[in-house]
């Protein structure tokens, strides 16, 4: 999986491309550092995520749960149509995801 940061004041997009799966221990660890930063909202763009496992569906609700404790923002802006079923399905999307965006 590969990671592209994008910083606009107090806001960062990450772009995730690939898969996310139990080897994606980066992500965790890049969502741990990035909540305990000066932003106000990180954004994931999963656009072009091919795959999440549930090691990815766990680092995700972590990364949430996190951001709720630091009073930021975390959501996902952009899904691929294999991302948005499975979070659908399991009635998490709700929780992660922007209405404006989500139903764009």
């Amino acid at each position: 999986m590969n990671i592209t940061e994008v910083t606009d004041e107090k806001k960062l997009t990450l772009s995730l491309n690939g898969v996310i799966d139990e080897n994606s221990d980066i992500l965790a660890k890049k969502l741990t550092e990035t909540l305990d930063k000066d932003f106000d909202t990180v954004i994931l763009n999963m656009e072009n995520v091919d795959y999440i496992s549930s090691f990815g569906l766990c680092v995700l609700v972590t990364a949430y749960k996190k951001s709720l404790k630091v009073h930021k923002k975390f959501l996902i802006n952009k899904m691929s149509d294999r991302v948005r079923e499975v979070l659908n399905v399991l009635g998490i999307s709700k929780l992660l995801t922007n209405e404006e965006d989500y139903f764009s």
